[in-house]
């Protein structure tokens, strides 16, 4: 017989049931310590010092695919491993655009990606091929028709280590690539016979005459095909500009012969020179003729005539300009110019003798021939313009140039009016509500170097106040001195300490934190501080909208102006490069909706600033304001 003591037993559970407790504790544990350095990793930041990106070695000029060598290897991409600062699993990404089009955007092609130290990748005739169609397909157009020629491609390596990590990008390299059609390689295009014009001067006078008669042998797309040509223009492909993408359309036919007419051709050029944001006048252009049939989504496009065009395009001229405005008597003026033919209007001004060097853009998409001038949106437009200049001292009254460009396309492209010399008289008042001073040790506690607090209609007063080391000591004042009331430390419960025995307050601006909206009641002492951020940047197309060091805005005191502004020196763009300023933790935005000042705004998208001049920029923002205000001034 077994004879059981029962607090043995007893005891042995209960550590059995502890043990298991215990076990169940462990591995919770182990779980959240997993998910916190899962999240750790999500959210951590390198160091841009110590992070560099991979080096894509370059490629040959040019390459034809061989349709013969299907199997045989085409292309090899090399790059050096890029390096994160520490140990990290990276997933590299090769990338396929056209080069000058989309800037590796939506319609780009990512041809491998490689995880790990694996820095080589090759592909074959077939598979480059099929890659440089599928990105052909992506451009497509309405129709889904996209045409079979010569290509230049640019190609770039990103590496990321999480989707909450902006990637790493690499140098871009690029290719003139030739493909071919992967489904019927017995196809053949057209060949153009009519080759004995080699420059053309086109006439107004003669707008329906013959300015090029073309003739072409029938391209081969199958028996019996009904085939459709297409007659395009571009620039060469040995101009340094040359974008396959920006072709233009002149004429379609199902004939082996057009007569382009001086219109055609004069339409069709402006139109093109609009694609590349270049002034109308005399161009080299490449002619070839693209043929497609019914179903069949490709096109096959001919050997280029090389033409020599020089295009005729009326100029704008003012009818109605005013000597004098004066902006503050409440008289309406307007500017007037005769119509040009199919054009749309852009009113530019600057000041006398600038050159439009700084030009504000007062109006553009007008297909009407006049401006209503709207006196205080002019005043303004003055006033930020003068920033733009560096003008020290605002004067009521100032002589300013007018002109007028009228445009098909692109509104860098059109031709522009005689200038008219305007004196205007302007308010250049500021309507400055009543403020109080955050004075501190970043101003070296000087009060006409202060950041401001504005009063706002509750009787609070309120300002966007960016400024490093506030942890070094700042309080608020009700005058820009000392003989009035001030505020500082200690806080209690949110409220401040009236009096000369105050203290300092240091309790904001560690850990980096230069950003604040700084809110004070003076009737109760309450303090309110929100939107703490470290840094904002100047993102866009430029930098590839990058939260890097690169990016971040330096805090500036205008001596001249006794203003506060962030600025961004250097900034090379190209003409359409969209950007805004974000802040960099809390995405906080400044947007061309939300911002006064000297600036262009994206007509596809208000959100978003521009920029219609290649060229460096400064981008000033004037955030210590009533109304914060952004001056971009062309380097």
């Amino acid at each position: 017989m077994v004879i059981y003591n029962k607090t043995k037993v007893i005891n042995l559970k209960i550590r059995m049931y502890m043990k298991t407790i215990y076990g169940y504790i462990g591995i919770l544990i182990a779980v959240c310590l997993l998910q916190a350095c899962e999240s750790d990793l999500d959210k951590a930041y390198y160091s841009d010092g110590q992070a560099q990106p991979a080096v894509l070695e370059a490629l040959p000029e040019t390459y034809t695919i061989n349709p013969l060598q299907q199997n045989e290897v085409a292309l090899t991409f090399k790059w050096s491993a890029p390096q994160m600062g520490y140990n990290a699993s990276i997933t590299n990404n090769l990338e396929m655009d056209i080069k000058g089009e989309n800037n590796f955007g939506d319609k780009k092609v990512i041809l491998s990606s490689l995880v790990g130290n694996n820095s080589t990748v090759s592909f074959t005739n077939k598979e480059l091929n099929d890659y440089v169609l599928s990105l052909f397909k992506n451009y497509a157009d309405e129709a889904g028709i996209y045409t079979i020629e010569t290509v230049h491609l640019e190609f770039r390596v990103t590496s990321v280590i999480s989707e909450a990590k902006t990637p790493l990008v690499s140098n871009i390299v690029s290719s003139t690539v030739t493909p071919y059609d992967n489904e019927n390689t017995g196809y053949k295009a057209a060949v153009i016979t009519s080759t004995d014009i080699s420059e053309l001067v086109l006439a107004a006078g003669k707008k329906e005459e013959t300015a090029l008669p073309l003739t072409w042998q029938q391209a081969y797309l199958g028996d019996n095909a009904s085939i459709s040509y297409a007659i395009e223009i571009n620039l060469p492909k040995t101009n340094t500009e040359y974008n396959w993408s920006k072709k233009v359309t002149v004429k379609t036919t199902q004939e082996t012969s057009y007569n382009l007419t001086h219109q055609d051709l004069n339409d069709a050029l402006v139109s093109l020179l609009a694609k590349y944001s270049k002034e109308v006048g005399k161009t080299e252009i490449n002619l070839s003729v693209s043929a497609t049939k019914s179903g069949y989504i490709k096109a096959l496009a001919s050997e280029p005539l090389t033409i020599s065009i020089t295009p005729y395009v009326a100029t704008p001229t003012f009818t109605t300009v005013p000597e004098n405005m004066d902006l503050t008597s409440g008289t309406s003026y307007s500017l007037a110019w005769e119509a040009v033919e199919g054009a749309k209007y852009q009113v530019e001004m600057d000041i006398k003798d600038a050159e439009f060097s700084q030009r504000a853009i007062l109006e553009s998409g007008l297909t009407s021939t006049n401006l209503d001038i709207n006196n205080a949106v002019l005043s303004k437009a003055i006033k930020y313009l003068k920033m733009a200049h560096n003008a020290v001292t605002l004067s009521a009254e100032q002589k300013v140039e007018f002109r007028v460009r009228a445009y098909f396309g692109n509104t860098e492209t059109g031709v522009l009016s005689e200038a008219k010399t305007v004196t205007v008289t302007y308010d250049n008042s500021e309507n400055t509500p009543e403020v109080f001073y955050l004075v501190g040790e970043y101003c070296a506690w000087k009060h006409d170097q202060t950041q401001k607090l504005y009063k706002t209609e509750s009787g609070s007063y309120k300002g966007h106040i960016i400024a490093k080391n506030l942890y070094e000591g700042w309080k608020i004042t009700d005058q820009p001195n000392w003989n009035g009331r001030n505020w500082g430390a200690p806080i209690n419960s949110g409220i401040l300490t009236l009096g000369n025995d105050s203290k300092n307050i240091t309790s904001y601006g560690g850990n980096n934190n230069t950003n604040y909206t700084v809110e004070f009641n003076p009737n109760n002492g309450r303090l309110t501080m929100s939107n703490e951020e470290k840094s904002w940047m100047l993102l866009g197309e430029h930098n590839n909208y990058s939260f890097s060091d690169a990016s971040k805005m330096e805090i500036i005191y205008d001596e001249s102006n006794k203003k506060w502004y962030l600025q961004k020196k250097g900034v090379k763009m190209q003409a359409g490069n969209t950007w805004q300023i974000r802040s960099q933790i809390l995405n906080m935005e400044v947007t061309p909706q939300n911002a006064e000042g000297h600036f262009e705004t994206d007509v596809t998208d208000e959100s978003q600033f521009t920029v219609s001049q290649t060229g460096n920029y400064e981008i000033r923002w004037y955030f210590n304001e009533p109304t914060p205000y952004v001056i971009v001034i062309k380097e």
